[in-house]
């Protein structure tokens, strides 16, 4: 009866049943009447699971995000960068690269990226020259691999459901985060090379001196934020009070774009976001108990060991599975089911399960702008109203840099391990 309660779970989601309702018809089934659990004691763990402080840092965060996006912090960035950069070959795209990673990493969402800088950027690199298939597919993959870079989302989920230090996979996304921006920007300058764009002339220092002056708040959020929690100040969830705090009086003092409204969509916003997010979560961990009666996690384990798997062929395999998963999933889905299954396969092949954190991220965050469901590309689709398949085909070109960056994290453990273990 447990496998049939698995097979409701997998036809439910092909007819289009919601990912959390899918999950608890499919996990009530195996529990209720394969295991014989009593229906208050599902709900019970459900509670138990999800009732804790450190999930606040979530809707904290989304909240911040938000604010941010409706607060006007989007135009200060790409004048800062446009002005500092805007003028050497490739400027326009290096500025998208560093606008987007800085905000996707703010607001821990590539769409708040995507739709604070889309309208902005995309436009001005067409004036200078780019394809606009260029400019939407650096546009989505910057703020795709911004979501890595803390404060991260992602990575407090997956420190929630793997029991992993926030602490330490906040200090091992670092130098990855930051390797990816170089590949990114690896690629732009080959591409620029090849092309002839135009770029405005260099600005004067008065004109730098403004930029800064008005960009200088929302990039010193990251420093108010991060330094905190690795100085020992404060816990993630703590910080994620203060990220919110410090993007809403950006958005009323500061740039003044912030009225009572907006906040009151953005808090709306963000409750249904989490409400969506904490569903599945909840549910996930009933799926997770049942796999674990199952004995799948074990039997992975003992599996891909008798085959002869070394740790290399685990982490590629992790991949592939991730984005093949990321056609028909979400992003956030795949990150809460998958991560406590594949784990202790991890660990007993020697991989640190900060080390797995990371590239489960990165893999996730790729799904997120791999077709047919990456919801990264939805969201340009329709910020940028261009069609679904043209924004799916500009991210192609930028698909190598992001998978070298993964390679490169996974068969070299130090860029990500070297940090946390200072």
């Amino acid at each position: 009866m447990e496998v049939f309660g698995l097979v409701v779970l997998a036809l439910l989601v092909a007819i289009g049943v919601p990912m959390w309702l899918s999950i608890l018809a499919g996990s009530a089934i195996s529990l209720v009447l394969g295991y014989g659990m009593e229906p208050h004691m599902m709900f019970s763990i459900m509670y138990d699971k999800v009732n804790v402080t450190s999930l606040l840092a979530v809707p904290l965060f989304f909240l911040a995000g938000e604010a941010l996006y409706h607060g006007g912090a989007s135009r200060p960035l790409v004048q800062f960068f446009n002005k500092y950069m805007g003028h050497i070959p490739g400027g326009p795209a290096y500025a998208v690269i560093l606008a987007c990673t800085v905000m996707a990493a703010m607001s821990s969402t590539a769409m708040a990226a995507v739709a604070g800088f889309g309208p902005i950027m995309v436009p001005m690199m067409e004036q200078m020259g780019y394809s606009r298939r260029f400019a939407i597919g650096l546009l989505v993959s910057a703020s795709s691999l911004g979501v890595l870079i803390p404060p991260s989302i992602p990575l407090i989920i997956f420190g929630f459901v793997t029991e992993t230090s926030v602490k330490d996979l906040y200090s091992a996304a670092f130098i990855p985060g930051a390797l990816m921006v170089v590949l990114l920007a690896l690629t732009v300058f080959i591409h620029t090379r090849r092309g002839h764009y135009s770029s405005p002339p260099p600005a004067s220092w008065r004109e730098r001196w403004d930029a800064l002056k008005t960009g200088l708040p929302v990039l010193m959020m990251p420093v108010a934020v991060l330094v905190p929690i690795y100085v020992g100040w404060v816990t993630a969830t703590e910080s994620a009070v203060v990220a919110a705090v410090y993007s809403i009086l950006l958005g009323f003092i500061v740039y003044r774009e912030l009225t009572v409204s907006k906040l009151w969509s953005a808090c709306v916003r963000v409750a249904h976001l989490s409400s969506m997010l904490f569903a599945v979560l909840a549910v996930a961990f009933l799926l997770n108990l049942v796999l674990v009666y199952m004995k799948v996690p074990m039997d992975l384990g003992d599996a891909l060991s008798s085959v002869g798997f070394n740790w290399m062929a685990l982490l590629a395999l992790m991949v592939l599975l991730y984005l093949v998963m990321g056609a028909f999933l979400d992003s956030s889905t795949i990150l809460i089911v998958m991560s406590p299954i594949l784990l202790p396969a991890v660990v007993e092949q020697g991989i640190s399960p900060v080390l797995f954190g990371v590239l489960t991220v990165i893999s996730v965050e790729l799904a997120a702008i791999t077709p047919p469901y990456g919801i990264t590309l939805f969201a340009a689709s329709g910020v940028l109203r261009e069609k679904f398949s043209l924004v799916a085909r500009a991210c192609f070109m930028f698909y190598p840099a992001l998978i070298v960056g993964q390679l490169l994290i996974a068969f070299f453990h130090k860029i990500a391990l070297w940090l946390p273990g200072l």
